[in-house]
């Protein structure tokens, strides 16, 4: 078998100076391809603008809830991102500058072609699918780079007019703002519209709800009232009526026990005699001392004198009368209890009667209180909502006439004085790598596709056999 042998450097040396026409060939090619080509090609300018977009709207006036943005997130710039990117710019910027006849876009114009040229023209109008390869080619020349961490945006365009693409750069800068503070001010203009639509509803309905308060209180005699007032006045009424009417339950309570206990004891002489009312009576009391003493002056003169002595048939009717007297007065004592039982009964009841009237008067007036506050409460609802509107109407007002942007213009592009493209040193560089790279990877593959044998080194390493000797080849004169 035969042994393998280690390659060394000496060997891939050997591989390229065999095959040095082919890598001089490629690397030669290559260079003079690349530096033709790059001192051939037309240069490319890029201009550059940077822009500020702020996170939130400047508060000039208390409005937010109209204008507001919501700044806070990364949604708000990525759609910003977009809008600088968007067709609709793009073809404002087209339209503002006439791209569609400037040779940028339509190589196919004169260099020659006059700055009037460049001003708007209405003698033509683009068709669909060449507004849309503008915008397209617009777009492709066109970089929108955010710097990191910061609010800062770079607006770059490649173009081969540098002065052509900085007013492209600049344009775009500045209609984005436009059109940004458009959005807003359009957005302020419908506000405006609806918020004048609302007062105009808002104050028929105030003027509606005050009409009904109005009536209310005419028809219920509310023009000067005062419900605290009155409530209170109404609650004192009421304390003093239950104040009242619990004295004269008391009251009627006793002497309708006095009055059922003289019924009870109406057949009964001596028990009615000793009711505290009847006891305590100071003309029964003085009766019954008169009687007393008569009827002690008679027990010792009855013992003296016969029983029709002048003096004892006089005593016996003082004794009589006195007898009539404390009978008589007992009875004018229980008709007084009576006619007592029934004024404080009547007495209760007219009190109790006032009371409900009054609680009748608190409830009614409690009544036209809640719809007078459901009224007044509607009128100041519609009141409140209109001066609102109002104060919205104004703030919106001044908003709309502020054309204040949280967008500005950084650094405005201006004409570079040096191509970005091409990068003749750098591509000449990177053709000799290329080239040597291609050239030499071309040697070796074509060495590994070539399976003959020329020297005698190779017949000795490939077939293992000796060398007798070389055969020279002469070329024919």
């Amino acid at each position: 078998m035969k042994p393998k042998e280690d390659i060394h450097l000496r060997d891939y040396i050997r591989v390229i100076l065999k095959r040095k026409a082919t890598v001089l060939t490629v690397f030669v090619v290559l260079i003079g391809t690349v530096t033709i080509g790059s001192f051939k090609m037309k240069p490319v300018f890029r201009a550059t603008a940077q822009i500020l977009i702020e996170t939130e709207t400047p508060n000039i006036v208390n409005i937010k809830e109209v204008l507001a943005v919501n700044t806070s997130n990364t949604d708000y710039y990525q759609t910003q991102y977009e809008i600088l990117k968007s067709k609709s710019l793009a073809l404002r910027v087209i339209e503002t500058l006439n791209l569609k006849d400037s040779i940028e876009f339509n190589p196919e114009k004169k260099k020659s072609l006059s700055a009037s040229s460049q001003k708007p023209s209405e003698n033509s109008m683009p068709t669909n699918k060449e507004v849309n390869d503008l915008i397209n080619s617009y777009l492709g020349k066109l970089e929108i780079a955010p710097i990191r961490n910061s609010r800062l945006v770079n607006i770059s365009f490649e173009g081969h007019d540098p002065e052509l693409i900085t007013r492209i750069v600049n344009t775009h800068s500045k209609l984005y703002i436009e059109e940004n503070l458009e959005r807003k001010l359009n957005a302020s203009r419908e506000a405006l519209g609806w918020i004048n639509n609302r007062i105009k509803e808002t104050k028929t309905n105030l003027e509606g709800s005050e009409g009904a308060l109005q009536r209310y209180r005419e028809g219920n005699n509310l023009v000067s009232i005062n419900f605290e007032e009155r409530n209170n006045i109404i609650i004192q009424k009421l304390n003093d009526l239950n104040s009242a009417l619990t004295a004269a339950k008391t009251k009627r309570i006793e002497i309708e026990n006095l009055y059922n206990e003289l019924r009870r004891l109406s057949g009964d002489s001596r028990k009615i005699e000793s009711l505290p009312a009847v006891v305590n009576n100071n003309l029964i009391q003085q009766l019954k001392t008169r009687y007393v003493q008569l009827t002690g002056e008679y027990s010792d003169l009855s013992q003296k004198f016969g029983s029709e002595h002048p003096r004892i048939v006089r005593l016996k009717s003082e004794i009589s009368e006195v007898k009539d007297k404390i009978a008589q007065e007992i009875k004018n004592i229980a008709g007084s209890i009576e006619v007592e039982y029934k004024v404080s009964k009547a007495k209760e009841e007219s009190i109790a009667r006032a009371l409900e009237d009054q609680k009748q008067t608190a409830l009614r007036l409690n009544q036209k209180e809640i719809q007078y506050n459901v009224l007044n409460r509607d009128v100041e609802t519609n009141r409140t909502l209109y001066q609102s509107l109002l104060t919205r109407a104004k703030e919106t007002s001044v908003t709309e006439e502020l054309k204040v942007s949280n967008i500005m213009i950084v650094d405005q592009a201006r004409v570079p004085d040096r191509p970005v493209k091409p990068r003749k040193t750098l591509n000449i560089l990177l053709a000799v790598i290329t080239g040597l790279t291609l050239g030499i990877g071309l040697a070796f593959f074509f060495e590994y596709l070539d399976n003959t044998i020329k020297t005698p080194e190779e017949v000795e390493k490939y077939l293992n056999l000796p060398t007798l000797g070389v055969i020279p080849h002469y070329k024919k004169k």
